[in-house]
């Protein structure tokens, strides 16, 4: 995957956006669904909105890298992980970052940066624990919604959530 790409008038310019880029939506290619590992997201990205959205045979991320600020319905729809990749120092909202993905049993930590967490794991069915919640942190509107497997549970709500 490029870092940066050439305009028009022949400057280069770094990619911030893989807004909808591996989508594997019917509607755009049927073949993203059989994706199954995730290139090396480049360092210059800031938002991942849609990127990997319905690649159903996604199972293979190293990480998300500090740039990244957005991670908006980034894997949602159904996709094949298992584990949450590793996400970068400087993620601020992950709304519906893994929603439907209901293999994901294992979750990595969260980093201080994150403010937003509304539906992230919603539809997670074999999610059996939950990671703790970074103190920034303001909305949780069913981020644990439809997660079927978790048992007792043992957080704290940090002060700052008001949905």
């Amino acid at each position: 995957m490029p870092q940066y790409i050439k305009e028009n008038n022949g400057d280069w310019i770094p990619v911030t956006s893989l807004y909808r880029t591996f989508q594997g939506d019917d509607s755009t290619n049927e073949e993203l669904k059989k994706l199954s590992t995730a290139p090396k997201i480049p360092t210059t990205v800031k938002s991942m909105q849609m990127t990997f959205e319905y690649c159903e045979s996604l199972t293979n991320i190293i990480c998300i890298p500090g740039s990244v600020k957005e991670l908006i319905w980034t894997f949602d729809g159904y996709t094949g992980l298992e584990e949450m990749p590793k996400i970068g120092y400087g993620v601020e909202d992950m709304t519906g970052a893994f929603s439907g993905s209901s293999k994901l049993n294992k979750v990595s930590d969260l980093p201080e940066t994150i403010k937003n967490l509304q539906y992230t794991f919603m539809g997670c069915e074999d999610l059996k624990e939950i990671p703790n919640i970074p103190e920034n942190v303001t909305n949780m509107n069913q981020t644990f919604a439809n997660c079927t497997r978790l048992g007792y549970i043992d957080i704290t709500i940090p002060e700052n959530v008001t949905d």
